[in-house]
């Protein structure tokens, strides 16, 4: 796996014989890092990436709104990537008897995501699952308490693959399983 430096200078080189992408990019949180790793990527793979970014936390006004800027670059693929700590920024405004239904509500976001971006354009989507966070402050308590945050995104992560499985346009970046083998810190 390359180091976020070495793709960086991948951005200077010709992609002339690269083959073109068009790819969309929306984020609850900063995705320019992100968006520079992918073009990167793409041309270790032969791809030249033509990347639009949507605005810092536009996922939904981007994707309901049928005349967004997101639709006019019509894109072949979205990339979604929605923060674990935004989502607990979220749990943590919620009252405790809305706790238990966290992962069923984001789930269902993301369902009417796929809709919309299905209805419009048919393109790919691909979005990132949710990184854990370190929980250990009651132990393994937390997965025996369905109303935990711990709970909630395991639940949550677990639904997204159930989905995945039942759509042939939307794709899981298993960024979680990637957290786990490399470290948050690599």
């Amino acid at each position: 796996m390359k180091q976020y430096s070495q793709l960086k200078k991948n951005l200077k080189k010709d992609f002339s014989h690269c083959k073109k992408i068009k790819i969309a990019l929306l984020g609850d949180t900063a995705t320019q890092f992100l968006m520079e790793a992918l073009r990167g990527t793409g041309f270790d793979l032969g791809f030249d990436l033509e990347i639009w970014e949507a605005d810092f936390n536009q996922i939904e006004r981007q994707v309901f709104d049928p005349s967004s800027e997101l639709f006019s670059f019509n894109p072949e693929i979205i990339i979604i990537f929605q923060a674990t700590h935004k989502l607990l920024g979220k749990y943590n405004k919620l009252s405790p008897e809305q706790y238990s239904n966290l992962a069923a509500e984001r789930v269902e976001l993301v369902e009417n995501i796929c809709n919309a971006v299905s209805n419009q354009s048919g393109v790919k989507i691909i979005y990132y699952n949710y990184t854990e966070i370190n929980d250990a402050v009651f132990g393994s308590y937390a997965l025996k308490v369905e109303a935990s945050f711990l709970f909630q995104l395991r639940k949550l992560n677990v639904a997204l693959m159930e989905f995945a499985a039942r759509q042939s346009n939307f794709f899981l970046c298993d960024i979680s399983t990637l957290q786990n083998q490399v470290g948050k810190n690599n």
